[in-house]
């Protein structure tokens, strides 16, 4: 760590939570920094803090994000040197989108989705333009690490309170009284999915020893309790790509030990892995004490029993897309014209803000986009991942760490979200704005 990045450590250090708040003369400043630690912290309410606007939620992190558009906006019209990563290709997948949307068999959803898609946008331009200095970049990470936590003790309090006859937003008990505990979101699996970001953020520093942002003991805290929520939600699909990460990062650690020894260093397996094993075992033990047995988990996939319900809507809604992208491939229906355009195909009528019928981002996608929109959709999924010209990533940066953390977490929300409906959901796209950020920082200063 260079001796600037650590001067910038310490000075954050010496004020404590507060950071940029502490240090900033501008209260305009701190109060922009305040809503968008609300906004945060909140990307995952679903079922409180909303209001109602002519059908449509407005959620209580949207209204806490306007500071971060206001931002986003300004770095727009500023020209390209202000862009984030792939910034190009964002915008004209937005413009073909709003082109698109005068498709959907329903064009007021479509305008409203694709309002939704440019508040997204917005923040994903207003969030690196806010935290261009060290010190804010550093509290925000902090704050965004550590909000995974936050709503995970509110999963597990949810859960303990059931029992003590307390029901706070609990959304679903299955058979026997098992609770299923989904936080502040519409069901357990979507908080599942929100949770698996801070899974794999948490758990990718604590691997690679990285305690330049948060102690070891906070990253031990926060992953297990992070992976206890999501033992909770009872999410099969959770449990599946969790598996899939397990898999992943225990053979590389294996891998690395191995050839440790073999170039003659000594083999050592960090304590990840151990807590990993530990987490996993407690997972089990705990599931079994609750009831949860081969049979009741596999049900709902059709593999134990006859009830092969969750598979099915799942894979009906990824065929309907499909039916409906061949239908017309070349051109999609908008974001917002997906429902309508399922509901026209099936020859049903679309109700305003029955949304959900895709079942999966992939459908979902290339009913929106057809191949037409796919094209700038793809270059700017290309450009998150692997950068482009203004964005070359520096495995010196002392950033570095975080960045590939960002970007596996990202990568496994995908994942999760292959059997899940709706790409536009505020936590994806918080988690973004934090990948551009961060392409901003671990960077390599290129002329």
């Amino acid at each position: 760590m260079s001796d600037e990045t650590t001067s910038v450590a310490q000075r954050d250090k010496s004020n404590g939570f507060l950071g940029p708040l502490a240090t900033t003369e501008s209260w305009v400043r701190r109060i922009v920094l305040v809503l968008t630690a609300v906004a945060i912290l909140t990307t995952s309410f679903d079922i409180a803090g909303n209001l109602e606007v002519a059908g449509y939620n407005v959620r209580i992190t949207q209204l806490a994000s306007l500071p971060l558009v206001f931002l986003g906006i300004r770095s727009v019209l500023r020209g390209k040197d202000n862009w984030v990563v792939g910034g190009l290709w964002l915008l004209a997948w937005c413009a073909v989108q709003l082109l698109l949307s005068f498709r959907s068999p329903s064009i007021t959803n479509g305008i409203g989705y694709w309002c939704w898609l440019m508040l997204d946008a917005c923040i994903v331009f207003g969030l690196p333009a806010l935290a261009q200095d060290d010190v804010t970049y550093r509290w925000l990470a902090k704050v965004y690490l550590n909000s995974f936590f936050v709503l995970a003790v509110f999963g597990l309090l949810q859960f303990a309170l059931y029992y003590a006859g307390v029901n706070v937003y609990l959304a679903q008990v299955i058979k026997g009284g098992l609770a299923r505990i989904n936080g502040l979101s519409y069901e357990p699996s979507y908080y599942a999915t929100y949770l698996f970001m801070g899974f794999v953020l948490n758990g990718y520093l604590l691997e690679k020893e990285d305690f330049s942002l948060l102690s070891k003991v906070a990253l031990i805290r926060n992953y297990v309790l992070i992976v206890l929520a999501i033992v909770l939600t009872n999410s099969r699909m959770a449990y599946l790509v969790m598996a899939l990460w397990f898999v992943l990062r225990m053979g590389a650690m294996i891998v690395n030990a191995i050839r440790a020894r073999k170039e003659g260093g000594k083999a050592r397996l960090p304590l990840y892995f151990w807590i990993t094993l530990a987490c996993m075992a407690a997972g089990v033990m705990l599931l079994v004490a609750l009831g949860m047995n081969y049979k009741t988990l596999m049900r709902g996939f059709g593999i134990v029993g006859k009830n092969s319900q969750s598979a099915d809507d799942r894979l009906a809604g990824l065929t309907t897309c499909l039916q409906v992208f061949g239908a017309s491939p070349l051109l999609g229906y908008g974001l917002g014209g997906v429902d309508p355009a399922i509901a026209q195909f099936r020859g049903a009528a679309y109700q305003g803000g029955d949304n959900g019928a895709a079942m999966s981002i992939a459908g979902e996608l290339l009913v929106a986009n057809g191949i037409v929109g796919m094209i700038p959709f793809v270059g700017y999924l290309w450009s998150l991942f692997f950068g482009d010209k203004r964005h070359v990533r520096d495995p010196e940066s002392p950033w570095h760490t975080l960045h590939l953390a960002m970007l596996w977490a990202l990568a496994f929300e995908f994942i999760i979200l292959l059997f899940n409906q709706n790409i536009l959901r505020p936590y994806l796209w918080m988690h973004i704005a934090f990948v551009a950020a961060s392409w901003n920082h671990a960077r390599k200063a290129v002329a």
